[in-house]
Formats: C-alpha cells, sequence, structure tokens
C-alpha cells in the first residue's frame, strides 16, 4: 500500500507540509501559490518568527480563509524549535519541512511520498535549482573536514548525475520528507541547532536508528538558496556555533550506514576534493595570503579552503570578512571556503586525513607539520601541488576501476 493510500484509508491527509517564515512575504507568497496548484491535499502549517513585514497578518487572512493553520511565535526562536512547533500539530501520516523560498514544480510531492513505500527510508529530500536552472541540491556528502557539501552544486539541472534517485549521508531540509513514525522517535529536529546543521543532524540521526536517507531525483524544486536569511555576517555566526555542536556529536562516531554511502564510487567529487589548510587570525592580519589563493583557484576547481579557528562566542571577525570579500572569495561562483570551528579534535583529525597542504607563511602548528606549506608568494606551487594531487588520486581510481559508472 502506498502512503498516498495509507493516509487516505486513515481518513487523514498523506503528509503535512511545515514552513517556518521570518519576514521575506513576497517569497512566502510564492511559496504557497505553487502549493496550492501542486499539493492541493496537503495539510499546509506556517510558523512566523515574529516577522514584521506583513507576514504575520497575511497567515491570519489565510488561515481565516481556511487555506493553512499558522503558528504565529512573538519572537524568533530559532528554525528547528519553530519547526518542531508547528509540526506537534501535523494531522498528516508524515512530516515535510519546506523553506518559504521555495518555488515548487508540479509532481515533486508525489516523487518525495512515492520513496517512502521502501519501509528502510525515512528520510526523503528533493532535487533543487536555482533560478537559473542549474542545480543547488541533489544530495549531500561530508568533506575531509566533517561538514557537508552539495555534491553535484552548479551543474546543468538536468546533468544525468543529478537524475539517479539515490541514498546519500544527507539532504537538505529546504525541502525534507520524513517518515511520520521516524519523526516522533527522533523527537524533530534538535533544538540545541538555532539555526542551520539541524537537518543533517536529523539525517544522521536517521541512520542511526536503522533507517536510509534518500534523494529523490523526480521531485524538483526552485530555491531561491539564503533569500530569506540575506545577513550574511549573521548566517556565518550561526553556521560556526552547529558545526561545533555536530562536530562534538559525532565526529568519530558516524552510523556505518553514512560511512557506506559515502564509501561509494559515486562520492568521487568528495574523494578528489583538495583541501586547504589555513588559520583565520592569519588569514584576516595578512589579506595577500587571500588574494593569492583566489587568483590561483575558482569555483570550478575541486579545491576546498578550510579556516580553522572561528570561533563560535567570536564567530568571523570582520578583519577576515573584509579580507574575504576584497580577494572576491564571496562571490557565489568563487572557490569553496569552510568555516572550520577551533578544536583540538577538529584540528588532530583535518591534519591526519583531511588537508592536502597549508596556505601560511606562519605555519599551523605541530599536526600540520607533515604538510606542505605555501605562502601568497608561492601560490604557483599550491596550484601545482594541487594538480599533481589530482592526478595521482584519478590514477589510482582508474587503477581500481572506479571511474566506471557504478551498476544501479
Amino acid at each position: 500500500m502506498t502512503q498516498q493510500s495509507t493516509a487516505a484509508a486513515s481518513g487523514g491527509p498523506a503528509v503535512s507540509i511545515v514552513i517556518p517564515t521570518f519576514n521575506r512575504l513576497d517569497l512566502t507568497r510564492a511559496c504557497l501559490e505553487g502549493l496550492r496548484s501542486t499539493a492541493p491535499d496537503a495539510e499546509i502549517i506556517v510558523v512566523d518568527n515574529g516577522s514584521t513585514d506583513g507576514t504575520r497578518e497575511f497567515l491570519r487572512a489565510e488561515q481565516k480563509a481556511r487555506r493553512l493553520t499558522c503558528l504565529l511565535n512573538e519572537e524568533n526562536i530559532g528554525f528547528g524549535k519553530a519547526c518542531n512547533r508547528a509540526a506537534a500539530l501535523a494531522t498528516g501520516a508524515n512530516v515535510l519541512l519546506l523553506n518559504n523560498d521555495i518555488v515548487p514544480k508540479p509532481g515533486w510531492l508525489e516523487a518525495l511520498l512515492r520513496e517512502l513505500d521502501d519501509p528502510e527510508v525515512g528520510i526523503v529530500g528533493s532535487r533543487l535549482l536555482y533560478p537559473d536552472g542549474r542545480i543547488q541540491h541533489a544530495g549531500a556528502d561530508f568533506t575531509a573536514s566533517g561538514e557537508t557539501e552539495h555534491v553535484h552544486r552548479f551543474a546543468a539541472g538536468d546533468d544525468p548525475a543529478v537524475t539517479v534517485t539515490r541514498d546519500y549521508p544527507v539532504v537538505t531540509g529546504a525541502s525534507l520528507l520524513v517518515r511520520g513514525e521516524l519523526w516522533a522517535a527522533l523527537g524533530g529536529f534538535d533544538e540545541g541547532y538555532w539555526m542551520y546543521v539541524e537537518d543533517v543532524d536529523l539525517c544522521i540521526r536517521a541512520w542511526q536508528l536503522g533507517y536510509r536517507v534518500r534523494y529523490a531525483a523526480d521531485s524538483v524544486l526552485i530555491h531561491h538558496e539564503s533569500a530569506s536569511s540575506p545577513d550574511h555576517d549573521w548566517r556565518i555566526a550561526h553556521l560556526t556555533q552547529s558545526w561545533q555542536r555536530f562536530h562534538e556529536r559525532w565526529l568519530g562516531r558516524m552510523p556505518a550506514g553514512v560511512l557506506a554511502t559515502t564509501a561509494r564510487p559515486e562520492g568521487i567529487v568528495r574523494r578528489t576534493r583538495f583541501v586547504v589548510a589555513a588559520r583565520a587570525s592569519e588569514l584576516a592580519a595578512n589579506p595577500s595570503l587571500l588574494a593569492a589563493y583566489a587568483a590561483t583557484f575558482n569555483g570550478r576547481d575541486e579545491v576546498t579552503l578550510a579556516i580553522l579557528d572561528v570561533a563560535p562566542k567570536n564567530c568571523v571577525s570582520p578583519d577576515l570578512l573584509a579580507a574575504v570579500r576584497a580577494a572576491g572569495l564571496d562571490a557565489e561562483d568563487g572557490p569553496d571556503l569552510m568555516a572550520v570551528p577551533g578544536s583540538t579534535a577538529v584540528d588532530d583529525h583535518l591534519a591526519a586525513c583531511g588537508a592536502d597542504a597549508v596556505l601560511s607563511e606562519q605555519g599551523l602548528g605541530a599536526a600540520f607539520d607533515r604538510l606542505p606549506a605555501f605562502g601568497a608568494a608561492d601560490s604557483a606551487g599550491l596550484h601545482a601541488c594541487a594538480v599533481q594531487a589530482a592526478r595521482a588520486t584519478l590514477a589510482t581510481l582508474h587503477r581500481l576501476g572506479e571511474l566506471q559508472t557504478p551498476a544501479a
């Protein structure tokens, strides 16, 4: 029996869609308009975190017209906590978390629900496109430093690699369907994550309980990524805090299912990525390092700059942000950057099995002494090191036969 027929037999909707909002009424209107035509039978619950742009008045009117249920918080209580409160009102068989900066395409919901016909699947995510049609999300994998990256980001929206439904360690919470009994067993999001990474944690906890996390390639939506959170400094601060919480909980303790999915040959993008480590304090004090890095690599290169010691309390310093922006590294298609909270455990893990080189003129400490180090004047050497590493990795993969298309 399908998820839809099971819900029909029980007399309730197959899914309750939970949408958190904080201002950006224009996005919320567009999202709800799309849901009316693509998910007419779903229960809609919108939870507002203290908007001041007319969103609350609009939601009251929508609720009065019986088009949705709204929950209006007087202040911003955080993403996870708001979603949990809204999900507590749900009457559907399953819970679907949806950002308000999403515009759904026909068939997106049916494609998600079909994956739950497999009783081993607990969480399902969508294929998300930027407004220009490129891939924003098609599943997520872990990087060497223990954070996630969206696989195939910026690829063509119909690239053959993104049209295959498969398991991933993580799918984004921007469009995330959770089996009802699993949501209850997990207790929803961990409210210790005020904003960001709670979706990653939820997926890992699902794997821990023996469920699988699935990417549904046929569930397609447009995502105006981070349009509802435009403050760059604010986003970096909360990302940093959340990743530190995640690392303290999961570093070195990932469930077997996560390790199995990251080890598949399809993960070649992750396994060939070259990681350069640098200290936040030195990059802020010496902007020429970031300028040299920006002149050496671009968004098409499989290279990540892991910026260490981005402390949760201090967040990203104004000097570092200024250096990042001056170097042009904050551009959407710029080289990949990763903020890494400072801790001995993270340093040791990154130095031992994550980083490939160091960007520094002072050194990063004893843990990184085995790695080649490059300064601002030796960016050509850093580039040559990255190219050599990529060639060696590709040669190894060819030798092992891992570049062949994996069997379905």
